[in-house]
């Protein structure tokens, strides 16, 4: 079967509303070599080894434009997460073999800010010389430029590069199965793609999770899912515990965490309220409805989709590649909202910020490498090679992103076919994602949480009572862990 989508004409107008479209620095008065002597810099990341080809890429093609800077990849490679490279950096720091330029989450930029070496990014946005213009910096996507913005001190310091969100996959060949189709119409569920478009956390657990728990009763010979020893063994699989807690604070606006008019954080998630909503999501963890590897002790939801063990495999789009499936179709759409609340999707993947070395040349090369990755062609055809979106309104509507976006000719169940779709649905987003502000302590914040979350759904499933008494000694543990680290 074939399909075919485009990137859909209301997806690019909220694009565009945002952001300008432009060639997104490729000015034409641009100066060729700003340097007489070599300069060299460290890029500080931690991509598989894949991408490093195409930052390499990036390296050679800014190589003709700055001859004399040396950009060390290799060297600036850590093998590990984001959390390590934190670390490492942090670690770094005290030697002074940090890099300049840093992939990281805002997070961990405000360690860097309070060691007085990350560089406030503004002179260089908007000097004449080498910064952009105004319709540059329009036509970068304002979510992700906000996100560098705020830090309890007043400027940038980080800008974006790797963007992604969460995505929700699902098993379209087992949902559109005639049978259960028609099973659920006599519950008052019309199972088609718009419903499951639509879903709210209440519809989900409250009609749709229980209307499947009475399918396999009736159906013990061939259930939704495969049940497997040491898996999910569940309807929904939620990759992260801590995006789980964030969104859905933001979701129904109960609080998370933020910061005042003077700069001081405020952790406002220990209510009555996330506690109502925590026993909810208890319960969906208790009837088996919900499950993630926090949980269980082991990775990825999409490990288990593929093999049927989930119906849904909630996860980042960045990881796309990862939800292909052989046996069946796999949709995609947005995360369960809440109901009559605007959609809100966690806006994920890190940035970049540039850290100081005392040497004026190092942070203009990095600046430049930065813009030069960041450009129109160059942040489309990141998005395409790696899967993350496009930091720039006119990348989407460049002809290389629609042609991506495209599913025509696309074999059904391949790995081509369920990128566009992914890309399609990604490009939606960028209206709807939220950040949380970044201080002091917040990268414990969101490891609190984490381990709180992990903690409700674990402890349910194996029939703990999560009463308020459970979750007053939960709640306190997270925020005075946290309090330690503000």
């Amino acid at each position: 079967m074939k399909k075919k989508t485009l990137v859909p004409v209301m997806v690019l107008t909220s694009i565009l509303s945002l952001a300008g479209c432009n060639n997104g620095g490729n000015s034409s008065n641009e100066k060729k070599g700003h340097f007489d002597h070599t300069v060299t810099i460290k890029f500080t990341q931690a991509y598989a080894q894949g991408y490093q080809t195409k930052l390499q890429a990036f390296v050679d093609s800014f190589k003709e434009i700055e001859p004399n800077v040396e950009i060390k990849l290799e060297d600036g490679w850590i093998s590990g997460n984001y959390d390590t490279i934190h670390s490492q950096t942090i670690s770094d720091i005290q030697t002074g073999e940090y890099g300049d330029l840093v992939i990281a989450y805002p997070d961990h930029v405000v360690d860097y800010i309070d060691f007085g070496k990350a560089v406030k990014l503004d002179d260089y946005m908007n000097n004449e010389e080498y910064g952009w213009t105004a319709a540059e910096k329009e036509d970068l996507v304002q979510a992700y430029v906000k996100e560098g913005q705020e830090f309890p001190l007043p400027g940038t310091y980080c800008l974006p590069f790797s963007k992604s969100t969460e995505a929700m996959f699902y098993n379209e060949t087992r949902l559109f199965d005639s049978e259960l189709v028609q099973f659920l119409a006599t519950k008052g569920i019309t199972m088609n793609k718009a419903y499951i478009e639509s879903l709210t956390w209440e519809e989900l657990f409250g009609k749709l999770c229980p209307a499947f728990k009475e399918y396999d009763a009736a159906h013990p010979e061939s259930p939704l899912t495969v049940a497997k020893e040491g898996s999910m063994n569940s309807y929904v699989g939620y990759d992260s515990d801590a995006n789980l807690f964030i969104t859905l604070s933001q979701q129904y606006g109960y609080g998370y965490t933020s910061v005042d008019e003077y700069g001081e954080a405020h952790l406002d998630y220990n209510n009555d309220n996330m506690k109502g909503l925590m026993k909810t999501f208890a319960n969906a963890s208790k009837e088996g409805y919900l499950r993630s590897p926090g949980v269980i002790g082991k990775s990825y939801s999409s490990n288990y989709f593929k093999e049927n063990n989930v119906l849904f495999s909630i996860g980042s789009t960045a990881g796309v590649k990862n939800q292909v499936a052989d046996t069946f179709d796999v949709g995609v759409t947005r995360i369960p909202q809440a109901k009559d609340k605007a959609a809100k999707i966690i806006s994920q993947g890190p940035s970049v910020c540039i850290l100081d070395h005392n040497d004026k040349d190092r942070q203009l090369a990095a600046w430049l490498f930065y813009k030069h990755m960041t450009n129109t062609k160059n942040t489309a055809s990141w998005a395409i090679e790696v899967g993350y979106l496009p930091v720039r309104a006119s990348a989407y509507t460049s002809e290389a992103y629609i042609d991506y976006c495209n599913t025509e000719g696309k074999d059904a169940r391949s790995t081509e076919l369920l990128t566009a779709l992914n890309a399609v649905y990604s490009s939606s987003t960028v209206d709807k994602v939220f950040t949380t502000p970044p201080f002091k302590g917040s990268s414990t914040a969101r490891s609190e949480v984490n381990s709180l979350m992990v903690n409700i759904l674990k402890d349910a499933a194996d029939g703990t009572t999560i009463d308020d008494t459970y979750l007053k000694t939960k709640f306190d543990l997270a925020i005075n862990n946290t309090l330690k680290e503000m």
